[in-house]
């Protein structure tokens, strides 16, 4: 009998060499993290053995071995740097919750090859992950710094966690220079503790289109920030209250210059907002998510809600007043439980109901361009606790009529959907609703779905694991009120999609055949 393998190894060598790469770490999971697949990682060192062929193939392409991870498994570091020559290196530093100082002193030093082999120049992506927060050691941060230091001309992606030592420790590892010399560098995630400090030599990151800052990093930034015309997506944490504080950077007004800026997510005290706010130089609107950090050290309670109501003031219109900043498009602000305080969820719901009942409005700038102004139907609200729901109901029939899109998750009170119907009926504006929940989802679909909510457009219903389950079949509510949409001549949906619904076989084909024309998946959650 013949061999069973020769009809693959009789491929040619770049079929081959395609086929093998399935089992290596893509670029993508090398810089996002934060684990990657150790079966992978194993078949990716083991192909080369199944036979000559697959090592000739393996060892004549430098592009195989360009995944260069720590600490080291299945091929020593000295062997797979003189494998992969001067193809694109992807570095990956995994420093797991029971690394010892002795496992960092070694993933330090099987780093350092790369100083020796002058193979930094051809890094392509630099991931160094602390999982648990595991404060990285000096040795390892040491050797890490030697390497980002150097001239990274190919240099994309960057992703540098170093952990949260406790407070007593902290003070023994003060911030360290970096010169960062990347201007290819296009997407940049900094967490852990703040020990970086990036010099004001450090090239500006023309290239650069998604930030991720965590806590305390922004102030070591400095003047890295200044100029990122490409800069599109902005994650920044200013912890509670750090601008606040006099640290070493303050941005002056119009001093970060993001003319690309689409999306921006700010996490802080709102004592720090009107600084960051006044401080962005952008030619367009952007998306902003502001997440209310509600305590500081440095603020006193009395001061919260007047200093909430200052940093609102920036985004929303005034009734009758004048219109919001220009540099909004779209406002969300959850709606969380911030330590058992309900004062950040009833000044935000308060403000907005003062604020202007005019649609979004449309107006010149000096360029000649329209800007969309906000007005309340741009504004999104995200309840994510218990707490904030009998708020939250005092205005949903009144201040929010007109809202488009509406999110409802809840897995433990029943009562709290329930009570939210009679407002759903005011809701005629509604075009987009995701319900996560239990055995209540039907119920609030026939209001929803029903004649009373015709402009409906876009559904997702999502059954929470573990949540008891009803006899009523969400799925087959959702065939029953589709019928009913159908008798009563309203518009089709545009996009519906069940999650975790129990469906047998009559009702799939029944919402098959009614609704053959909707994706069930692919699109983004509301």
């Amino acid at each position: 009998m013949a061999d069973a393998s020769t009809p693959v190894l009789s491929l040619p060598g770049d079929i081959l060499l395609y086929l093998a790469a399935f089992f290596r770490p893509s670029p993508a999971e090398v810089k996002n993290g934060p684990e990657l697949d150790d079966t992978c990682l194993a078949a990716c060192a083991n192909i080369p053995a199944v036979c000559r062929r697959w090592r000739e193939i393996c060892l004549e392409s430098p592009s195989y071995w360009s995944c260069f991870v720590l600490p080291k498994r299945y091929v020593h570091p000295k062997r797979m740097l003189a494998r992969v020559r001067d193809a694109p290196l992807d570095i990956y530093i995994e420093v797991s919750g029971d690394a010892t100082i002795a496992d960092q002193a070694q993933i330090a030093a099987d780093l350092s090859l790369l100083n020796e082999h002058d193979d930094a120049r051809y890094v392509r992506s630099f991931s160094l992950h602390s999982h648990k927060d595991v404060p990285i050691a000096g040795t390892l941060l040491e050797s890490a710094m030697q390497v980002l230091n150097l001239a990274h001309t190919r240099l994309e992606h960057l992703y540098f966690h170093d952990g949260h030592p406790p407070p007593s420790e902290r003070v023994k590892s003060p911030a360290q220079a970096l010169v960062l010399q990347s201007p290819y560098l296009s997407t940049f995630t900094l967490r852990g503790h703040q020990r970086l400090d990036w010099s004001p030599k450090t090239c500006i990151l023309r290239q650069l289109t998604h930030l991720y800052l965590d806590s305390f990093n922004f102030a070591h930034m400095c003047g890295a920030l200044a100029d990122m015309p490409q800069l599109q997506t902005v994650f920044v944490d200013l912890g509670d209250g750090q601008l606040a504080q006099e640290v070493d950077f303050i941005p002056s007004p119009k001093s970060l210059s993001w003319p690309a800026l689409k999306e921006l997510t700010l996490q802080c005290h709102p004592i720090d907002v009107p600084v960051f706010w006044n401080a962005l130089n952008i030619s367009q609107s952007v998306r902003v998510t502001f997440i209310i950090i509600d305590q500081s050290p440095f603020v006193s309670r009395p001061r919260s809600r007047t200093l909430l109501e200052s940093a609102l003031s920036m985004f929303f219109p005034k009734r009758g007043g004048d219109t919001s900043s220009p540099k909004l498009n779209c406002l969300s602000v959850p709606c969380r439980e911030m330590n058992g305080e309900l004062l950040p969820v009833r000044t935000l719901l308060d403000f907005y109901a003062e604020g202007s009942e005019e649609p979004v409005s449309y107006q010149d700038d000096e360029d000649g361009r329209v800007r969309r102004m906000l007005g309340r139907p741009a504004m999104s609200f995200w309840i994510e606790t218990k707490y904030a729901y009998p708020e939250a109901m005092r205005y949903l029939g009144t201040s929010f009529s007109h809202l488009d899109s509406l999110h409802i998750g809840y897995q433990d009170d029943p009562q709290i959907i329930y009570g939210m119907l009679p407002c759903v009926f005011h809701m005629s504006a509604l075009q987009r609703v995701h319900i996560q929940g239990g055995m209540e989802v039907p119920h609030l679909l026939r209001f929803l779905i029903g004649s009373r909510v015709p402009g409906l457009r876009y559904l997702i219903i999502e059954i929470l694991e573990g949540v008891a389950r009803s006899d009523n079949n969400p799925a087959a509510s959702v065939l029953r009120y589709l019928d009913m949409r159908f008798d009563c001549d309203l518009p089709d949906l545009e996009y519906l999609e069940l999650r975790g619904c129990d469906m047998d076989e009559d009702t799939e084909l029944g919402l098959r055949d009614l609704v053959r024309n909707l994706a069930f998946s692919g699109a983004e959650d509301l």
